[in-house]
């Protein structure tokens, strides 16, 4: 290659450098975290909403007997429980350790960087517990395989319901912090996730999700902290 070549070639690389790097500026979404603008850590907001398997309404079914769990997509539920749609999770006093089809669980994936992620969960009135205004509950967060968080039973974590407009149901809410896989090498990485709840006030719950009125969801890189904040880093 001749030397007015290389001279353009240099040019451009600079260019396409800063191009490669800025390959988040266009969407609202996406913002950079970091404090030196030499490495930016672009994080971006995205919100997966929960739904059903299949039309099978209580999901315990496919925990029970397939060991499958409900998972998620960025598509937001647009039928209502007046019209047969969603689907729910009974959840009693049995439990048992690690992940069991006894603990509501959702489980899905993300692909890019993760700094935190909110969760909205809905539950509806099936115990005179509720109340108490305060629910206190288990979780049990896995991010790749691994437990991020996993608190005692002696250690509740406190979610606060906010009642529906028709009172029949309850969104309660919670933010993981500090999950800190950040390294701007690994965005394009898909990262597994799993939710799993265990409710403490209730002998039993119904968790439920897939419909206009209750959707519940998860959002990654949230800008605010949602309902409780958990601290995992």
């Amino acid at each position: 290659m001749d030397t007015k070549r290389w001279i353009l070639v240099l040019a451009i690389l600079p260019l396409a450098l800063v191009t490669v790097a800025a390959s988040h500026d266009d969407d609202p979404n996406c913002r950079d975290i970091s404090d030196d603008p030499e490495e930016p850590i672009v994080i971006c907001t995205e919100t997966n909403w929960f739904h059903c398997i299949d039309d099978v309404k209580v999901q315990n079914y496919y925990a029970l007997t397939a060991g499958q769990y409900a998972s998620w997509d960025t598509t937001e539920p647009a039928g209502s429980v007046t019209d047969g749609e969603g689907c729910g999770y009974y959840e009693n006093l049995f439990s048992a350790d690690g992940e069991n089809p006894y603990d509501v669980i959702h489980k899905g994936t993300y692909t890019g960087l993760i700094d935190s992620f909110s969760v909205e969960l809905h539950n509806i009135h099936v115990s005179s517990f509720r109340a108490l205004g305060a629910y206190w509950v288990g979780l049990r967060i896995v991010v790749d395989g691994v437990v991020i968080f996993e608190n005692e039973t002696e250690n509740f974590v406190t979610l606060f319901p906010e009642p529906s407009d028709t009172g029949l149901s309850e969104a309660m809410r919670f933010t993981v912090l500090g999950v800190d896989l950040l390294d701007p090498d690994t965005d394009d990485t898909e990262h597994t996730v799993t939710v799993q709840v265990k409710s403490y006030n209730d002998a039993q719950a119904a968790w439920v999700w897939d419909t206009t009125e209750v959707p519940a969801h998860i959002t990654f890189n949230n800008e605010f902290i949602v309902g409780t904040p958990i601290f995992v880093g």
